[in-house]
Parts: structure tokens; C-alpha cells; sequence
């Protein structure tokens, strides 16, 4: 065997038995802390020997999970008072997971929970649309980074050389571009991006 090969784990029969009868009901950091493992190894072994959780197991992890952070929860004022069910967490209806997250429960969820899902993220997304658009067509800056004003591929690509070559961006006004000593000027790419309406403004 290669000497970087790292050394497989064994357990033993107590070990094994201990491990069959506690999976289904108990998390993967449990296993690891009581077997002295690591979280992937509890991965890899439950793999090995064919073991799979199921949902009523699932539930009961879930269920000592959130009454373990109820204690954190209380001291930092984030726990919701008695019968109050927070926004955006509704038993049994879907909702948005953060960025870098997914959901990995979207197979137990019914036909109609799933398209009631897609319709409110979509009613969402046309309501967040349509508010920055009002702020830009009032002159406010945008809360967020999404695209409301449509541009044509010309101006987008005027815009991009001049970026490049040293055309200062108004914070203000994305179509007001000042010329600072470090630009490298072009009359004739200027000339087109005036067609498009955009203006410059010299700046010491």
C-alpha cells in the first residue's frame, strides 16, 4: 500500500451495532462525537453500509437541532415569541434559502407547495423590478445591482471602452463619463457615444 494512502477506518462489531440502531434518528456530528470520527468519515461509513435516514428520523434530528439553538437564540433577542411563526418560515410552504444554499428537501413538497413557490418568488422579483425602476426613472440610487434600464449591445460596448480607457464613471449618472488626465481620449469613439446620449465633462 502507498505510504500516502490514509489509514481506513474500522469499526468494530460494538461500534458497527451502536452505529445500525442510532443512525436513522441521530445526526452525523452525534455519530461523529460518540465513534471519535470525523463529520466525512460518518458520511463515508453510512455510504459503505447502505444506510439511509428516514423521515420520521429526519424529523427528530430536526427537532433537537432547533431546540439546542433555542438557548443561543434567546440570549442574542433573535427568538420568536410563543405562537409567532417568523416571516419568510411557514410550516409546510417553501421558502428562499440564501445565497450558496439549496434545498435538498424540494422532493417532499407536493405539486402545488412547488408552484406556489415559483409563484411567489416570481411575484417578488417583478415587485423588487419594478421599485428600482422608480427610483431610477426619480433620480434615486438603486438598492440593488439588477439591470432595470434596458440598453442596446452599441451602448453597452461604448460604455465598456471607456471604462477601459480611463473614463471616469459618475456615481450619479451612469450616462455622464468625465476625463481625467490618465484617459486616453478618442474624438471619434467620443463622437459615438455622444449619438447614444452620452456626455462627458472634463475633470482636473
Amino acid at each position: 500500500m502507498s505510504r500516502y494512502a490514509p489509514n481506513k477506518i474500522v469499526l468494530s462489531d460494538e461500534q458497527r451495532a451502536w452505529l445500525f440502531a442510532h443512525y436513522d434518528n441521530t445526526s452525523n456530528n452525534e455519530i461523529a462525537h460518540h465513534l471519535g470520527v470525523s463529520f466525512r468519515t460518518v458520511i463515508r461509513l453510512a455510504k459503505s453500509l447502505g444506510l439511509k435516514r428516514s423521515e420520521s428520523g429526519l424529523k427528530q434530528i430536526l427537532c433537537r437541532t432547533q431546540q439546542s439553538l433555542v438557548p443561543i437564540k434567546r440570549m442574542r433577542g433573535t427568538l420568536p415569541k410563543k405562537g409567532v411563526v417568523p416571516d419568510g418560515f411557514k410550516k409546510g410552504i417553501l421558502y428562499q434559502f440564501k445565497h450558496g444554499h439549496t434545498n435538498t428537501q424540494w422532493h417532499r413538497f407536493t405539486e402545488d407547495e412547488r408552484r406556489e413557490y415559483c409563484k411567489r418568488m416570481s411575484e417578488n422579483r417583478l415587485a423588487l423590478l419594478k421599485s428600482e425602476r422608480r427610483r431610477v426613472l426619480f433620480g434615486f440610487d438603486q438598492k440593488t445591482r439588477l439591470r432595470v434600464v434596458k440598453q442596446s449591445k452599441r451602448k453597452i460596448q461604448y460604455r465598456y471602452w471607456l471604462r477601459k480607457n480611463g473614463y471616469r464613471e459618475s456615481a450619479g449618472n451612469h450616462n455622464l463619463y468625465y476625463i481625467t488626465p490618465d484617459t486616453k481620449r478618442s474624438p471619434g469613439r467620443e463622437e459615438g457615444a455622444r449619438a447614444l446620449g452620452i456626455t462627458f465633462e472634463v475633470s482636473a
